[in-house]
């Protein structure tokens, strides 16, 4: 479902961008062929100008929406990545006499005589 989201938002974009381009090239007259061809298949349009620039708007909506929804599909795969991650886990210190030692990092109990703290790892001299 996701990489197909991806595909039409890309779809969308290069859809957007022909039918702003194709807009903006019978708006500013560059062809005359191409206003005539265009005339002969839409005759119920009241000028080119017209249609180049309804096709401007509708291209810039339609490439906008699809660079919305690849961006969106983007989000979410980082957040699919954050949750297969590991959490760290945190572990409750439980009470032990004073005369224990105790990380002096995360403060976890450990037996006389360690370097490294059995729960976080981290050296204590």
């Amino acid at each position: 479902m996701g990489k197909m989201r991806f595909a039409v938002g890309a779809l969308g974009i290069i859809v957007g961008f022909f039918a702003y381009q194709y807009g903006l090239f019978l708006t500013l007259k560059l062809s005359d062929r191409l206003g005539s061809w265009t005339m002969a298949y839409v005759p119920w349009i009241g000028s080119v100008e017209l249609l180049g620039a309804t096709l401007q708007l509708v291209g810039g909506v339609i490439a906008i929406a699809g660079l919305l929804i690849c961006m969106s599909w983007i989000g979410s795969q980082r957040e699919a990545e954050r949750s297969i991650r590991p959490q760290r886990t945190v572990e409750l210190v439980t009470q032990a006499p004073d005369s224990a030692p105790r990380c002096k990092f995360c403060g976890a109990i450990m037996e006389s005589g360690l370097t490294f703290c059995p729960s976080c790892q981290r050296a204590q001299a």
